[in-house]
């Protein structure tokens, strides 16, 4: 029976492997639908042409399939993956501050400013949750 007290619990039992990778996949499908609303509300209007909307899908399509490989890697228990989950959630939490400015100074669709705050929030907690089980591992000798 665990015990709840303050420290012994949350010391204890979060994070689990279960919460790092859950969280993690909850902030994919978040940049995923991020970057389909950037297709579909702001592509065009900065760099018109099939070429500019090929190259950003190619990009788009690499950087889930890390993170796909990179929860595959992580669910086997490697640190590696871990790793690379705390990157990747970082780096949604970075495309979401940055388009906070636009969300607070210009006026958004509001599809779009729900993407944004979405990915801001859930990538947080994922990076935060990743790096706490993380560091919570021991590394392999």
């Amino acid at each position: 029976m665990p015990t709840f007290e303050r420290g012994r619990f949350m010391n204890k039992q979060f994070p689990s492997l279960s919460h790092a990778i859950t969280a993690s996949s909850l902030s994919l499908p978040a940049f995923i639908g991020y970057t389909l609303m950037e297709f579909r509300y702001f592509l065009e209007k900065w760099i018109p042409g099939t070429s500019a909307a090929m190259a950003e899908l190619v990009i788009v399509l690499l950087i889930a399939g890390g993170w796909l490989r990179a929860l595959l890697v992580a669910a086997s228990g490697r640190r590696s993956g871990l790793t690379a989950l705390v990157g990747f959630s970082a780096f949604g939490a970075l495309i979401g501050l940055y388009d906070m400015q636009y969300v607070l100074g210009t006026p958004m669709p509001w599809p779009e400013q729900v993407t944004v705050l979405s990915i801001l929030l859930v990538s947080v907690i994922a990076a935060v949750v990743v790096a706490r089980y993380t560091r919570r591992t021991k590394s392999p000798s």
